[in-house]
Parts: structure tokens; sequence; C-alpha cells
């Protein structure tokens, strides 16, 4: 009594304190429960969050200065108390991290014990070229990772149809690797659910309504991972589609490639994975687009928006 009115605190104090908030963290980990943020109604969702397939940001523990330990399905940190659907041991503090086991189902298959830091660069643009223009990191290797990225997503220039290619006379090489590129693009535009000439437009010309925004992610450590997307619902609210397992360009550079649609039917997401670089593109979808009338087995042709009906979890194949 006498250090409280002396304005110090006992240990029998702190000891009170600290089970005061262990208590109110339990209680905002009960309520948060397991379920995937959405996005409010009429607004676009978030566009520069996740952290990857597999390896997507699950709290705020995930990004920033904060922190998260992972004990099996428990996890807990900056962001408070939370159950996961995965069987992890490790943490995360800031962007350092030590991890081993399966990590969130939600976010895909993902397998793997690795000791990593990483660093992110972002920024936003009107078409693909301006995003790799803009783009700018310092770790080595990632111009050697940035042309590869352009080579898969060179679907996305004009010019990028084959026939036309051949009509402008281009060099045979040059003409097989465009080749390739229509053939990233094409699985790509059936795992994001709209039609190809419509997804080459779109990263081409942008859209009046959102930026494309991209962030690349550098992590440099020891380990190794294996992930798989099957198309459900991640913690971002995209299903996720493992594309170009059978694309010559993903296997000839040896790169891994996501992607699908945001559940609201407004934005899509490509993954790629270029050695230790991560390119996530995320894009606004082409409107008016019904992800109802897109899956519906009975819709045979493109509406004049340019969608066409997603793939199936089982139709494409993961890397």
């Amino acid at each position: 009594e006498r250090e409280r009115e002396a304005g110090r605190s006992s240990p029998a104090g702190d000891v009170r304190a600290a089970a005061m908030s262990l208590f109110g963290m339990l209680g905002a980990g009960r309520e948060r429960g397991c379920s995937p943020p959405s996005s409010a109604s009429g607004q676009s969702p978030d566009a520069s969050g996740g952290a990857g397939a597999g390896d997507g940001a699950s709290g705020a523990g995930k990004q920033g200065g904060g922190w998260e330990v992972n004990l099996g399905p428990l996890a807990f940190g900056s962001f408070g108390i939370d159950l996961k659907p995965q069987f992890k041991v490790g943490a995360q503090v800031a962007n350092f991290t030590v991890e081993a086991g399966l990590g969130d189902l939600r976010d895909g298959i993902r397998v793997g014990a690795e000791v990593e830091a990483s660093v992110e660069a972002k920024t936003t643009g009107r078409t693909l070229a301006e995003l790799h223009e803009n783009i700018s990191c310092e770790t080595p290797g990632f111009r050697e990772a940035l042309e590869a990225a352009r080579q898969l997503m060179a679907f996305a220039i004009p010019g990028s149809s084959p026939s036309r290619a051949v009509a402008l006379g281009p060099a045979p090489e040059q003409q097989g690797e465009m080749s390739k590129a229509v053939s990233v693009g094409r699985q790509i535009a059936e795992a994001v659910g709209i039609n190809y000439d419509a997804l080459t437009r779109l990263l081409t010309a942008g859209t009046p309504r959102a930026p494309i925004s991209l962030r690349v992610k550098a992590s440099v450590g020891v380990g190794a991972s294996a992930s798989v997307c099957l198309g459900w619902c991640d913690t971002k609210g995209y299903r996720m589609l493992g594309v170009g397992g059978k694309a010559k360009a993903v296997i000839s550079i040896g790169a891994t490639v996501f992607a699908g649609r945001h559940i609201s039917g407004e934005t899509a997401k490509v993954i790629l994975g270029i050695g230790n670089f991560t390119f996530e593109y995320t894009f606004p979808l082409p409107r008016p687009f019904s992800p109802s009338a897109a899956s519906s087995p009975t819709e045979s042709t493109a509406s004049p928006g340019g969608e066409s009906p997603p793939a199936a979890a089982t139709g494409a194949a993961a890397p």
C-alpha cells in the first residue's frame, strides 16, 4: 500500500495487470474466430495485403513491425490470440521469420522449415509495363528476377498475339518466347475467370476504376517449402489456383505461378515465385462482373464485358 501511494508498482500488482491483459487477449481472440476477413460492402478488397500463395498474412503480426508466435494451431502476438487450421511451430518478428510445419490451410497447403529475413517493395500504376518500370529493389538478384517476371507476363504487352508477332516478323526465338508467354496468359485468364483478350487489354491499357499494384518480396535465408493452392477461399478472400504447371515458359525459368479472383468479383491476383523473390500483382476486374454468372456451367460464351467461366479446381495444374 505504501508503494502504491508512493507511485511505485508492486510485484503483485504487475502480476494482476499481466493477468488482466492476458484475459483481454483471450477474449479478443475468441471474438475474432477463424473466419477470413471480408471487405466492406461497396469497397474494393485489399489490393496490397497478403504475402503470397500459401504464405498469406493472417493477422497484424505478419505486417509492419508486429510479432507473432505459433505453437501448433495456437497463434498469439501483437494482434492477440487466435486459433488457426495449421500445425506449425515458429516465430515472426517484423521481417524475420523462423518456422516449421504445416501452414494455415486457408491459404493453401504449405509445408516447410525455414529461417529467413525479408524486405518488400511496392508500387502502383495503370499498366503492367508501368509497374515494371517503377518498381525498385536493392536486393542482389532482383534485376534478373524482374526480367524473368517480364518474360512470364510478356503476353500483356502490345502485339503479344502469336499471329500478330508473326505478321510483324520478329526473330524465330522471339516468336517462341512470345508463344510461351501467351500460354501462361491463357492459363491465368482461365483461373481468374475472364477471357484472354480482356485480360491483355486490362493489363496493357489499364482501367480508370483503380490502379494495378505490384508487391515484391525478397527473402534471404535457409530452408525449404512447398505450396499448393486448390481454389478455396484464402484469408484475403481470393480463390487461388496453381497455374502454368505445364507451360514451357514456367518450367524453363523454374518459377511458380498462382492466380485467382476475389470472392467479391472486383479484383484478381497473380503471384509469381521466382527464386527468392515473390511478385504479387493485384488488379481490378472489368465491370460488369458477376461471379455467380461466371461460374454457371450453362454459360458457354463470353459476355460483352469480357468474362468467361472460371477454371475448376481440378483443371489447373499446381506447380
